[in-house]
């Protein structure tokens, strides 16, 4: 459910293209349908989409969206991040992440300093996903589940050099790139 005034600006967007708009669906509809294959995941996951302007988690078990969750940090606060803590220009931090990303010998470990207590603080709001995750899992035929084994990536903030692999090693799990 949107407000009409939402739905009414996708579908005339949608009709100015030359289109008839059918049906609009939440985004994170439409990435799990993107990226699950079939539909169906044999164990449960998140798909956390690293935006520019947010993060999203979405957890996915067997044939559905168990629940998503905002996180307001996003790739632009790293970019910002990297700007003020080295007085540099905002376009020229965002080159540095983009080129360089979580490089701890780059400029010595200079632009992943200034990144790092963001980065600390998104690792922090996963982690409590995780756990709210591991107790909640009574939909798993009426008895505590299993945990998230794996994260998929999606988003231009997750492209970042080494994103995926601070994540794998604060979380011990499998971080993937989606492919949709």
């Amino acid at each position: 459910a949107l407000p009409r005034i939402t739905v009414e600006g996708f579908a005339q967007v949608v009709k100015k293209s030359g289109f008839i708009p059918v049906v609009l669906e939440p985004e994170s509809i439409a990435i799990a349908r993107s990226l699950i294959k079939q539909g169906v995941s044999t164990e449960p996951m998140f798909l956390l989409d690293f935006g520019a302007s947010r993060a999203t988690i979405i957890a996915f078990s067997g044939y559905s969206i168990r629940y998503t969750y905002s996180i307001p940090i996003s790739s632009v606060a790293l970019t910002r991040a990297i700007s003020e803590t080295m007085g540099i220009p905002f376009h020229e931090a965002e080159k540095l992440k983009i080129e360089h990303g979580m490089d701890k010998h780059f400029e010595n470990g200079r632009v992943f300093s200034a990144m790092e207590p963001v980065l600390e603080e998104f690792a922090k709001e996963i982690e409590k996903q995780l756990d709210f995750y591991q107790t909640h899992t009574k939909h798993e035929h009426g008895v505590r589940g299993k945990g998230i084994s794996r994260i998929f990536l999606s988003g231009g903030g997750s492209l970042m050099p080494g994103f995926d692999a601070y994540l794998a090693k604060r979380f011990r799990l499998d971080i993937d790139f989606a492919n949709p």
